[in-house]
């Protein structure tokens, strides 16, 4: 239940893998816009 996940860097990059749990499954693409604007605001 919940989420679990793993961050990855490369040079250059970084990579994220999340599993959200069934209840926060309705939120996963309101948590990727946040997480590509919390990159993109300190990283691009």
């Amino acid at each position: 239940m919940g989420v679990h996940g793993q961050l990855t860097l490369g040079r250059g990059e970084v990579t994220i893998h999340i599993h959200l749990g069934f209840l926060l499954r309705p939120f996963k693409s309101g948590l990727e816009r946040e997480i590509h604007d919390y990159f993109d605001a300190r990283f691009a």
